[in-house]
């Protein structure tokens, strides 16, 4: 029987454990996926002959936003779930907190064991598996902002509808239904969710703040801000939507002018944070025991993680220094 090093004992337990992890939340990830198939197989069942079938999948997206199985209404009485179910709404993924939560456990799972087999070493894998835990929760904010920017390059356009539709005088929910009918994608699907959520019975103020919500963009509030006054008190609605549009426009056509003022200083970052392993890169092609060194002696491991580490700083301070918020 071949005898073990500590480190080795160490590594293949590591191992175990993240594969065991791995099971698990496949098996949660599965089960999540069948409890999402029985729920919709079972609300179109209900609407079948009463409704559209595009109707049946809207009711089915507004109930995916309800804990729909035993897991998800475990999840939902822990801290932080309220805050992980924004996310994904936010950025627009037909996600569970619960296949959230499996997803990360599975990526920071793989990656962990894949850094142990090929470092062997503890805090690699650690490292890994923190980084892997992050790769959910980095995806779901990047196609966040993504989305924001595209909505508010289209959201001028919304209120230009909503304005015309105000001067025919219709109400606030008709412009909303057109916006939602004639709009573009990422406009008129936000504004078909607080059509659908309006006639399947919430209140048009809920609806409303729940759109703000979801996009956290300071026009999308003074909008709703200013229909909720509009339905309360009175008011020239369409003059006040033309003055939001002009304003999203301006402060639009503003914020590509800075970014071109930028794109040096952003393009500088990139450098910087690409050429330390572009030289490492190069110098292990060249002499692979020269560079060696910085895996196999502990001062070597300790000045790598010391430079990723102000790598990051670096990065940080460079994206605070160019990205301009007004």
């Amino acid at each position: 029987m071949v005898e073990l090093s500590p480190q080795e004992q160490v590594i293949v337990l590591l191992f175990a454990f993240f594969t065991a992890i791995f099971l698990t939340t496949s098996g949660v990830i599965f089960w999540d996926a069948v409890q999402a198939r029985r729920l919709q197989r079972n609300v179109q069942r209900r609407i079948a002959g009463a409704a559209p079938d595009s109707i049946g999948t809207r009711i089915d997206a507004l109930r995916r936003q309800e804990p729909d199985d035993r897991l998800s209404q475990t999840l939902a009485s822990w801290p932080g779930v309220a805050d992980v179910r924004l996310l994904l709404a936010r950025a627009r993924l037909d996600w569970t907190p619960a296949v959230f939560l499996a997803v990360s456990l599975l990526a920071s799972a793989s990656l962990a064991a894949l850094a142990g087999a090929l470092s062997r070493s503890l805090a690699a894998s650690l490292l890994a598996a923190l980084l892997g835990a992050l790769l959910p929760w980095l995806y779901a904010r990047w196609r966040w902002h993504r989305n924001l920017r595209r909505f508010e390059a289209e959201f001028p356009q919304a209120m230009d509808l909503i304005a015309r539709a105000a001067r025919a005088g219709h109400p606030l929910s008709a412009g909303i239904t057109m916006v939602a009918d004639e709009g573009l994608p990422i406009v008129s699907d936000e504004f078909r969710r607080v059509s659908d959520e309006i006639r399947f019975g919430l209140p048009q103020s809920d609806a409303m703040l729940s759109l703000a919500d979801r996009m956290d963009l300071m026009d999308v509030r003074i909008f709703v801000t200013a229909a909720l006054i509009q339905r309360e008190a009175g008011g020239n609605l369409a003059e006040v939507l033309d003055n939001i549009a002009e304003t999203v426009r301006t402060r639009f056509a503003l914020r590509r002018q800075l970014r071109v003022f930028t794109a040096q200083g952003r393009l500088s970052g990139m450098v910087l944070a690409l050429l330390p392993f572009a030289v490492a890169s190069a110098l292990f092609l060249i002499d692979r025991d020269y560079l060696g060194l910085l895996a196999t002696h502990p001062a070597g491991r300790s000045m790598v993680f010391g430079a990723l580490g102000l790598q990051l700083i670096g990065l940080v301070w460079i994206r605070r220094i160019v990205n301009i918020d007004f």
